[in-house]
């Protein structure tokens, strides 16, 4: 049996039409602000770094712009990739603390996916959501950030990836 856990980004990335860059910064100011500082830090041929230390070099394209889909999305992709790799460890730390059989056998993107004998369901669920809970903590204790966003996840039970229903 399959259950697989999926954060659930309070912000999360969306491609969003010209027309509503305006309206969509003018409420997420603090997502504009931190978008200007980066172009910033390229158009001065600095590197963007990120929460965890990973640092992005984007150059400006030839025509002298920042290519902003670059400039926003990848920050954000490789943040969110740190984020699931702590919640990883965490749930991995978590299952052998437990001495359960349950093995962590992929992730894809934005969830982690386990392979669960029936007996170990309900618990392997509540270990998901405490390793998502712990994120918050864990960013403080690894990057000396206090997070005012928690990561909730949804998990989903099934008997493969593509019978996945999701778990209440």
């Amino acid at each position: 049996m399959c259950i697989t856990a999926k954060v659930k980004f309070i912000v999360s990335q969306a491609r969003i039409a010209f027309m509503l860059t305006e309206v969509f910064y003018a409420k997420y100011w603090e997502v504009d602000k931190c978008h200007q500082k980066w172009k910033s830090q390229v158009m001065n041929g600095k590197r963007i770094i990120g929460p965890s230390g990973r640092e992005w070099q984007i150059d400006p394209r030839n025509d002298g712009e920042v290519p902003w889909t670059t400039l926003t999305n990848y920050p954000v992709q490789g943040t969110g990739a740190d984020l699931m790799a702590i919640a990883r460890v965490s749930l991995r730390n978590r299952l052998k603390t437990g001495k359960l059989r349950s093995l962590l056998i992929n992730t894809v993107h934005d969830s982690i996916i386990a392979d669960c004998p029936k007996e170990e369901h309900e618990e392997v669920i509540k270990l998901m959501h405490d390793s998502f809970k712990a994120l918050v903590p864990n960013m403080k204790k690894l990057w000396g950030i206090d997070s005012p966003i928690p990561f909730p996840c949804e998990c989903k039970i099934g008997n493969n990836l593509g019978a996945m229903k999701k778990y209440e």
